[in-house]
């Protein structure tokens, strides 16, 4: 069920249709992971639709769990950011 949720997530993020449950979800995804925090590199404003400098860590959701070949996440100065396969922020936790 964890793995549905999460693929109808996706979607719903890339139609603008994300609801709060599905937001929980993967959120609770990335906290169970616990990767550190990582700095904001000098000149990068994390934000939906900023793209991750080249070389910043992503951590890989995979396929099965986010819906969507290539997803993944950063921990940005304390915050999660979910990230699509082009690197580019979808959402800001």
């Amino acid at each position: 069920m964890k793995h549905l949720a999460i693929s109808a997530l996706a979607l719903a993020l890339l139609t603008g249709a994300a609801s709060a449950q599905d937001l929980s979800a993967i959120q609770g995804l990335i906290a169970s992971d616990q990767a550190p925090s990582i700095p904001a590199p000098a000149g990068f404003v994390p934000a939906k639709g900023a793209v991750l400098p080249e070389g910043f860590p992503a951590h890989e959701i995979p396929e099965r769990t986010a819906g969507q070949a290539g997803w993944g996440y950063s921990v940005i100065d304390g915050k999660a950011y979910l990230v699509d396969s082009d690197r580019k922020i979808v959402h800001a936790f």
